[in-house]
């Protein structure tokens, strides 16, 4: 048989206030009041996570220049693959009326009072110029051999993180 007192200790009555006013408040911690101390990890956790830290702390530094590498290679790639494409009569066509449709936007956006329903049709405008140029420059990045070789290699430098 188990006895229940129906007297609390004063440790409990103030734990059960505590989480009344803090349940109740939806906040971590009560206004005024200091959070808790951390929880203290044991010696093994701490070594473990020290060992870790070390280790990934060596492997980043090779790692994030192979990255940077990488991502250089891709940048300058693509680059190359968007001037020769800049040489493209029609990409230029395509590419002007996006620019043209772009800069109407800005001048609309720039008026004051803003005209909303001119600025709505203005950015459809804009979108619908620009898909073209946007479709060439995909087509010719998924083309080019050296975006190709610069995207291989940048999913190979992310995968060794």
């Amino acid at each position: 048989m188990t006895v229940v007192s129906l007297a609390e200790p004063e440790d409990v009555k103030s734990m059960r206030e505590a989480a009344a006013k803090v349940s109740l408040s939806a906040a971590l911690v009560p206004k005024g009041e200091k959070a808790p101390p951390a929880p203290k990890l044991g010696a093994e956790v701490e070594a473990t996570k020290s060992a870790e830290a070390s280790a990934a702390e060596k492997t980043s530094a090779a790692n994030k220049a192979e990255l940077e590498a990488a991502q250089k290679q891709l940048d300058a790639a693509t680059a190359k693959c968007e001037a020769e494409l800049a040489k493209d009569p029609k990409y230029k066509s395509a590419k002007a009326q996006a620019d043209a449709a772009e800069a109407k936007l800005v001048q609309l956006r720039a008026q004051q009072p803003p005209d909303r329903a001119a600025i709505a049709q203005a950015s459809e405008d804009w979108l619908e110029a620009k898909r073209p140029a946007e479709a060439m420059r995909k087509a010719a990045l998924a083309k080019d051999p050296d975006v190709a070789d610069a995207k291989k290699k940048l999913a190979e430098a992310r995968q060794k993180k």
